[in-house]
């Protein structure tokens, strides 16, 4: 995993509400303009914010990512996510 490509991604995602309607609209498409793995684009889409912890994503930046676009926005949620056993090929 590119740390720094994913980390792109996440604080463009936060600093603007523009860049947030345009990755809601179509997050492959949008994450299609970054150079991206296909299991970095996976784990952005799908929030597996264990997985990107676990290779060395800032957790701010994580935290605020799902914040701003997880569905639930719950921060109990995210905490949940961030125990989730990884599977082959994360971290």
């Amino acid at each position: 995993m590119s740390v720094h490509g994913v980390e792109k991604v996440l604080y463009d995602l936060s600093m603007s509400g523009k860049t947030r309607k345009s990755y809601s609209a179509d997050p492959p498409d949008f994450l299609a303009s970054y150079n991206l793995t296909e299991s970095e684009t996976a784990e952005i889409i799908n929030f597996r914010v264990a997985g990107m912890l676990a290779s060395g994503v800032n957790s701010m930046l994580l935290m605020g990512y799902w914040m701003q676009l997880e569905p639930s926005r719950s921060i109990r949620n995210y905490l949940a996510a961030l125990r989730q056993p990884l599977t082959k090929g994360e971290a």
